[in-house]
């Protein structure tokens, strides 16, 4: 019933709802996967994070503002499966990282972050510097060493390097960032680098237009 509803609500334009549904129904599968520990929640997962990712990346990271109370209880919810997706024991590894893209609970997580600090961007006041990295960059840099110590940084075309370099090299002339813009420059040119080892032609011509932002 759960999908059925979601699926409606976002046909019928009424994202906000479908965003809280959403939410509601990926804490339900949540617990009923650690409950039951069945597999077959994995789906539900997927679902609910396939419509909290798209909504947010698409209408703009406010739209976490309608979750209200509910926004620490997603927070939560994405760090247990991140502990899922990274936990060392092989098996519960297999029943998990097969069919949940970290990609996505990665990408939640930034764009919640991403909205903390637009709201609450009092980076200069911090002596060192590297303390002034915002949340959300700290986050997807932590996230690349991560993934890069099972090389699944560099998997599906190097998609989550690509989103590393959308999400963060837009930002970098925002005055806020003033601050800080050299430390991130660190981690974003390790993060080509990588690119143009891995990711061939394309890759050149994508890393060219971000190079040209990042050193005009």
């Amino acid at each position: 019933m759960y999908k059925i509803l979601i699926e409606c609500l976002w046909k019928t334009g009424k994202v906000k709802e479908c965003l809280i549904y959403s939410e509601s129904f990926l804490h339900f599968s949540m617990q009923s996967y650690f409950h039951e520990l069945n597999g077959l929640w994995i789906d539900s997962i997927s679902f609910s994070l396939s419509y909290i990712e798209y909504i947010i990346t698409t209408q703009g990271n406010e739209m976490v503002d309608a979750l209200k109370g509910n926004l620490s209880r997603l927070v939560q919810d994405i760090i247990n499966i991140l502990s899922c997706l990274l936990d060392e024991d092989v098996e519960k590894k297999t029943k998990t990282s097969d069919e949940i893209k970290v990609r996505s609970s990665w990408t939640i997580l930034y764009n919640i972050l991403l909205r903390e600090d637009q709201i609450n961007h009092n980076l200069i006041d911090i002596p060192d510097e590297e303390a002034r990295l915002p949340a959300s960059f700290r986050l997807l840099f932590t996230a690349h060493q991560y993934m890069g110590r099972s090389q699944s940084c560099t998997l599906d075309n190097g998609e989550f390097l690509q989103f590393i370099l959308r999400s963060i090299i837009p930002e970098l002339h925002a005055p806020m960032y003033d601050s800080c813009r050299n430390h991130v420059l660190e981690y974003i040119e390790q993060v080509i680098y990588l690119c143009q080892q891995n990711l061939g032609n394309l890759a050149c011509i994508f890393l060219d237009d971000y190079q040209y932002i990042i050193y005009t």
